[in-house]
């Protein structure tokens, strides 16, 4: 497992086959905005 802490206007990308999960550090809020792409 590994965990990477983003800060504000960050992006990462992801294969989305490989399983994740997303949540805000700290209990504090976050906004997260996501794009999802199928090229077929």
């Amino acid at each position: 497992e590994e965990t990477h802490l983003l800060k504000s206007g960050d992006s990462a990308y992801y294969n989305s086959v490989v399983q994740h999960r997303v949540s805000a550090a700290n209990g504090q809020p976050a906004t997260i905005y996501a794009v999802i792409f199928m090229p077929f």
